[in-house]
């Protein structure tokens, strides 16, 4: 049976706000919603719990889209924690590996004593890169990279070709994950020579319905297109 679509509530507990979200999380408008919701609370606002107990279905766009939201908060000074995530939703972030990413509590009062911690992870600063990723979808870019990096891979990801043509000289990555309308582009000089200087390592086209692919599913296949393109060239240590 097709899962309801999304739908959000938030209640307040002092200075942490709890969003409850209803149905599935899904690219698109449900995806939308959420992200709406959220950045309508920042900045003032940046403690949040979002509660996944009815939350029965997430897919790549809606994965990529949470992990955005948890650097808005940070960015903010605050944090963002899950808590009460069932069971198949939890099985993707393990698969992905992003249940080292996300500050996950069984029950929602762990979550709201939890505030105060440092965070988790910190954003990586540094410009040497095993993977550079072109995305101009910032879901599949925010996805793509924390899969990557949890599986041990030094990311960085861009949204358009210019940068990427910058940061790619720069920093001579290993391989190139890219979607598939930027690695089609063709008529300009930068989209020429963007082709051109990747030419020296492996390329891998990312599908355009990619974010809205079952998020466990595309995160395998994304990690064994890597592992296969890579071949021993691994993550680096």
């Amino acid at each position: 049976m097709m899962s309801r679509s999304l739908s959000v509530e938030s209640r307040r507990f002092g200075d942490v706000i709890v969003v409850t979200c209803v149905g599935r999380l899904i690219a698109g408008d449900e995806a939308g919603l959420l992200e709406q919701h959220v950045t309508s609370l920042l900045p003032d606002h940046s403690q949040i719990v979002l509660n996944w107990h009815e939350l029965n279905y997430i897919d790549s766009g809606g994965v990529g889209l949470v992990v955005r939201l948890l650097n808005r908060t940070r960015t903010a000074g605050g944090d963002l924690k899950l808590c009460a995530v069932s069971e198949r939703v939890r099985e993707v972030l393990k698969i992905t590996r992003l249940d080292r990413v996300f500050d996950l509590h069984e029950a929602e009062a762990e979550a709201i004593a939890a505030f105060g911690r440092p965070p988790l992870v910190d954003t990586p600063t540094r410009l040497d890169v095993d993977i550079l990723c072109v995305q101009e979808a910032a879901d599949v870019g925010a996805c793509v990279s924390e899969v990557l990096r949890q599986a041990g891979y030094r990311v960085i990801t861009l949204g358009n070709l210019p940068d990427a043509l910058m940061l790619f000289k720069g920093s001579r990555p290993k391989l190139v994950p890219i979607s598939a309308e930027l690695r089609a582009a063709r008529g300009t000089w930068t989209a020429e020579t963007f082709n051109a200087q990747t030419r020296s390592v492996p390329v891998i086209e990312l599908p355009s319905d990619f974010s809205g692919r079952d998020a466990e599913v595309s995160s395998r296949a994304l990690l064994d297109q890597v592992g296969a393109a890579l071949g021993s060239r691994g993550p680096t240590s």
